[in-house]
Parts: C-alpha cells; structure tokens; sequence
C-alpha cells in the first residue's frame, strides 16, 4: 500500500503546508491592504452636486428668461393685430372714399359733356338764325 503510506508522509506536512497556504494565497491574490479611499469619492460626488446645482440654477434662470420673452413677444404679437385690423379698416374706409370720388368723377365727366352738347346745339342753333 503505497498509496497510504504517501498519505501519511503527507500528513506530516500538513501543519506546514497550513501555514504556507495563507502565504500563497497573498501572493497569488493580494488582498487589499488599505480601505477605498472615500474622501475622493466624496469629493467627486460633491463636484457633481455642486455643478448639478448650477445647472439648475441657470435652468430656471434661462427660463424664467424664456417666460419673460414669451410675455413680451404676445403683447408684441397684440400691438400688432392691432395695428393690423386698423390698417384693413383705413384701408376698407380709403376704398370706399376712391369709389365716392370715382362715382363723383364720373358724374362730373357726364354733366360737363351734356353741358357741352348743350352749348354746341345753341351754338348751332345761333349759326343757324344767323343767315
């Protein structure tokens, strides 16, 4: 039995071997010797506050800059609706003054040719008596 008598030569080198073991298993997978270091950790997640918070900052700043110019581009926007339906009613109010005097040119233009039929017919009523 050679087998057995390899395990009992063996087994006196257990105490040792237990010894070594914790050695190796360090060399093969060091553990850490010093704790994570959380103050940078904590540095960094400081910064990211800090910046989130500027961030939010001139979020609402920009929109409350954004309301502000919406407000004043509507009451633009109401001026100019304004300023719109007076121009079309001054200019509804100009075409009807352009068809007054256009009916008043017209009836002028008539009562001066009726006026002139006139004066040519007495004109040729005069010649006429005249020889």
């Amino acid at each position: 039995m050679p087998s057995l008598r390899n395990l009992n030569q063996l087994r006196a080198l257990l105490p040792y071997a237990a010894k070594l073991l914790p050695l190796l298993t360090g060399v093969a997978a060091p553990s850490p010797t010093s704790a994570p270091e959380f103050g940078s950790l904590n540095r960094h997640f400081g910064e990211i506050q800090t910046e989130s918070r500027s961030l939010r900052s001139e979020v609402a700043s920009q929109s409350e800059q954004l309301t502000q110019l919406e407000t004043r581009l509507h009451a633009q926007l109401e001026r100019l609706s304004a300023h719109q339906e007076r121009a079309a009613q001054q200019q509804a109010a100009l075409a009807d003054a352009l068809r007054s005097l256009s009916t008043l040119v017209r009836s002028l233009g008539i009562a001066t040719l009726l006026l002139l039929i006139a004066i040519a017919v007495m004109c040729g009523l005069l010649l006429a008596r005249a020889h």
